[in-house]
């Protein structure tokens, strides 16, 4: 199982100009994105969960994650679904950018596995029409953190799920990422 991933990034870093209006007026910020992927790989929907302050930078942000191309989100048994990217860019001085955003779910625990060494995991969840979860796996990003993603993924199950829409508002089956951050309690 695979959330969608833009196919060619250096495609669609140039389509994200620092507007020379904003620069002159030292206007910074971080915008973070929910892109909506459809099954053929063609983003259909771009929603800010952050704004930057700006809304140049924010509708640039946009403008140049949906002019991108991405390789389409896949289940379990490796057919194509329609997915959903969140990230974030980062507005800073010379144009800068950053794929981190804050957690979907954070746990509260005593200690981390054994031999864990991060405490977030990203994990890829299938979702389906009714907004069940259906099947939760590691990303590419986390191979190594087993036992973190056992854990993430028993939670992530137990969480209420929302089906994602298509770009005509029907539901339709996904795989969407999750990042669960593990919080030790001291």
């Amino acid at each position: 199982m695979t959330p969608p991933a833009p196919t060619k990034v250096k495609s669609w870093i140039p389509k994200l100009q620092f507007p020379k209006e904003t620069l002159e007026a030292g206007e910074e910020g971080v915008t973070i994105y929910r892109l909506l992927v459809s099954a053929d790989g063609k983003p259909y929907d771009c929603t800010l969960l952050h704004s930057s302050g700006s809304a140049e930078l924010d509708r640039q942000t946009c403008e140049g994650m949906s002019g991108a191309s991405y390789k389409p989100a896949t289940d379990e048994q490796g057919v194509v679904r329609y997915g959903v990217i969140i990230g974030a860019i980062l507005w800073q001085g010379q144009f800068n950018w950053s794929l981190k955003w804050p957690p979907d779910l954070t746990l509260n625990v005593r200690s981390l596995p054994r031999g864990a060494k991060e405490k977030t995991v990203t994990v890829a969840v299938a979702i389906d029409a009714a907004g069940k979860v259906t099947g939760c796996s590691r990303t590419p990003a986390d191979i190594g953190m087993g036992g973190l993603v056992d854990v993430a993924c028993m939670q992530v199950r137990m969480q209420d799920a929302t089906a994602l829409k298509d770009e005509f508002g029907k539901p339709v089956k996904s795989v969407q990422t999750f990042r669960v951050s593990f919080v030790v309690e001291h």
